[in-house]
């Protein structure tokens, strides 16, 4: 890497003390973008994906997250006892688990696949949810990540058809990754997109 930069960074020099600027500055351009995906190969190359359950000190950490983003909506909400629900995802070969990213000691992402989310719609089964990235990680497909990771564990899990709900009532990131709008309805006070995607095309 740091070869190829040195290289790269020496022509440019090269240009702009021969007062071709045109190239010299075309040559920065490419010489940022280059370094930019270098960095962001190196750091997704460091990214383990493993489970909630292998990983039980993230809890608390997890559990924060998800209050802050999501605990105005739960009733009698807490720290506490969205710690204690996460105790119900500390699996690996069955629903409900959490799939985790993260590097070295650092959490940085998650993703759940759990039962009947939303109480409205008791014959959808398996879902989708919980995806929240790491603040600091943001910007770099983490969360396209995580949702991938999430298909293809409930893959594995022989689970054909697999449902979420979003405030993006376009379907934001879930539509770019090909899951269908069903409907949009108002659920505990808010606007969602509620969506599918059919992961076993042979069903």
């Amino acid at each position: 890497m740091y070869r190829q930069t040195s290289y790269l960074f020496q022509i440019i020099l090269f240009n702009i003390y021969q007062k071709n600027l045109l190239v010299g500055f075309s040559l920065i351009f490419r010489y940022v973008h280059h370094v930019f995906n270098l960095i962001h190969k190196e750091i997704a190359m460091t990214i383990e994906w493993t489970y909630l359950a292998k990983h039980p000190q993230h809890i608390k950490q997890l559990a924060e997250w998800y209050f802050d983003e999501w605990g105005e909506y739960v009733e009698d909400g807490s720290i506490e006892s969205f710690q204690n629900k996460l105790q119900d995802y500390l699996n690996m070969d069955r629903v409900p688990l959490i799939i985790l990213a993260v590097e070295g000691q650092t959490l940085v992402g998650a993703v759940q696949i759990k039962y009947r989310e939303m109480t409205i719609y008791p014959e959808k089964e398996y879902w989708l949810g919980g995806v929240y990235v790491n603040p600091d990680y943001r910007g770099q497909h983490i969360a396209s990540q995580l949702v991938l990771q999430a298909e293809k564990c409930a893959i594995e899990l022989k689970i054909n058809l697999l449902y979420l709900q979003t405030e993006s009532l376009n379907g934001g990131l879930y539509a770019k990754l090909g899951w269908e709008i069903e409907t949009q309805v108002n659920y505990r006070d808010v606007d969602v997109a509620v969506m599918h995607k059919v992961l076993n095309q042979e069903r």
